[in-house]
């Protein structure tokens, strides 16, 4: 119960030794976000209901895992962020943190002025996203949106994760909106709506990203690139493809190069064909899809097979 949650997570939270299991579903508000997490949460396949907040504010070495996220989130006054960014689980994720088997379902639709949201993490500083997803619809009318996280830095790793909820904000990214770390088997199957958009990562300044792809719309008043929309200070775009659903001509050449002499690399990226259907629900033919991805393995994905684990396409 909720007095248990405060009096026990929210007040041993901090401790690195301390872990704790959650054994029922949870509803919490603002007044019980977890502000600093050091020790381990097992979700134990529970549900916690998020009610214009978020689970935790800072993770810092800490580790949540195998929980699912539910909830409504239409405002962020009186849930701190972390310098403007704020996730469904977490703010801000530091010394070498960890999100684990987590599921977003929770609704968000905010129009906080300065606010930068991602569906799990706003900053993921230090630390790693696997095995996660974002099955919700994210609109941030006025800032930057992404499915995973908004900033992955440069010890930060997202891998095995996709997002399949719609996202709509200003710069928007499938996955994330900056990367100056690592973007890895990952994927996006989403409609994506801003001014600059991109299927996965809308920024890759020096971050890798590495065996990814997207299948969805872009719907943008500026820039849309199916991968990224631009790469900068030694970044690499490698292995990553997309389907082009056949309205929006999806082409590689929307990728800006900033300065191209400093090393930016872009190779072994692949349109592929039209062999799946996806619906505005986020509905796809997994099958078809999965034909498709293991058709290229040899050429782009560098594994030796795509299946599917409990609905996710993996490697």
């Amino acid at each position: 119960n909720i007095m248990r949650w405060d009096s026990l997570l929210c007040t041993y939270g901090n401790n690195a030794k301390c872990h704790f299991r959650i054994t029922a579903n949870i509803s919490i508000s603002a007044a019980h976000t977890i502000d600093t997490l050091c020790g381990t949460i097992d979700g134990n396949h529970q549900t916690i209901t998020l009610n214009n907040c978020t689970l935790t504010k800072t993770i810092k070495g800490g580790t949540v895992k195998d929980l699912t996220l539910t909830g409504t989130i239409s405002s962020m006054a009186g849930t701190a962020a972390v310098s403007k960014y704020v996730g469904c689980a977490a703010c801000y994720i530091t010394q070498e943190g960890k999100l684990s088997n987590i599921t977003n379902n929770t609704s968000v639709s905010i129009s906080d002025i300065g606010i930068y949201f991602g569906g799990l993490c706003g900053w993921l500083q230090n630390g790693t996203i696997n095995h996660c997803a974002n099955k919700a619809s994210i609109t941030n009318d006025l800032q930057r949106t992404s499915g995973i996280a908004v900033c992955v830095d440069t010890l930060g790793v997202v891998i095995n994760s996709y997002n399949n909820g719609v996202i709509s904000g200003t710069s928007c990214g499938g996955i994330a909106v900056y990367t100056m770390g690592k973007v890895l088997n990952s994927y996006a199957l989403a409609d994506l709506h801003g001014n600059e958009v991109a299927g996965l990562v809308t920024f890759c300044r020096g971050g890798l990203v590495d065996n990814c792809y997207f299948y969805g719309h872009l719907y943008a008043t500026e820039t849309k690139a199916p991968l990224c929309c631009t790469v900068s200070l030694c970044g690499t775009v490698q292995y990553c493809y997309f389907c082009d659903t056949g309205q929006d001509n999806l082409q590689l050449s929307v990728i800006r190069h900033n300065n191209p002499a400093v090393g930016n690399i872009i190779q072994y990226t692949y349109l592929l064909s039209n062999a799946t259907t996806l619906s505005s629900a986020g509905a796809f033919n997994s099958t078809s899809l999965l034909t498709e991805l293991n058709n290229h393995v040899p050429a782009i994905s560098q594994a030796l097979q795509w299946t599917t684990i409990n609905n996710q396409i993996t490697l």
